[in-house]
C-alpha cells in the first residue's frame, strides 16, 4: 500500500507551484502528523510570486493570464485514495493521489510529491 498523505505534506501543480498541504483531520495521526483525508485538498490554493514570502520552501505557481498571476486551486476530488484505511467515513489521500486544478490557464493538474511520513505505522 502506497504511504498516507499527513500535514506537511508536498504537492505540485502542472506549473511547478509547490505547497505544503495543512489542512488535515487532527483526530488520527502518522508520527505525530494529521491525516489527510480525501477532500480536504479541494480548495487548497498555491502561492502566487506577488504573495508575501512564506517560510521560503513553497514554490509559487506560474499560472498567468493577462500577465497577471492566478495561481491554481485544487478544484476537484481526487483519485488515488485509500479504498481500505479510512478515519470516520473519509478515504484517506495516498502518496499516490492526483486531481484537477483550476488556473489562469484553463484545467491543471496537481501530485503529491512528498507524503510527509516514511512509516504507516498506524495500518
Amino acid at each position: 500500500m502506497p504511504l498516507v498523505v499527513v500535514a506537511g505534506a508536498t504537492i505540485t501543480c502542472s506549473h511547478l507551484g509547490t505547497k505544503f498541504l495543512t489542512r488535515s483531520d487532527t483526530t488520527h495521526t502518522i508520527a505525530g502528523k494529521a491525516i489527510m483525508t480525501a477532500g480536504s485538498e479541494i480548495g487548497v490554493k498555491f502561492t502566487s510570486p506577488n504573495d508575501p514570502p512564506g517560510d521560503g520552501l513553497e514554490i509559487p505557481c506560474s499560472a498567468q493570464s493577462g500577465g497577471v498571476f492566478v495561481p491554481c486551486t485544487i478544484a476537484a476530488p481526487t483519485t488515488g485514495v485509500s479504498v481500505k484505511a479510512k478515519v470516520g467515513a473519509l478515504p484517506v489521500l495516498l502518496a499516490t493521489s492526483t486531481g484537477v486544478t483550476a488556473s489562469a490557464t484553463g484545467p491543471g493538474t496537481w501530485k503529491v510529491t512528498d507524503p510527509g511520513q516514511t512509516v504507516a505505522d498506524w495500518i
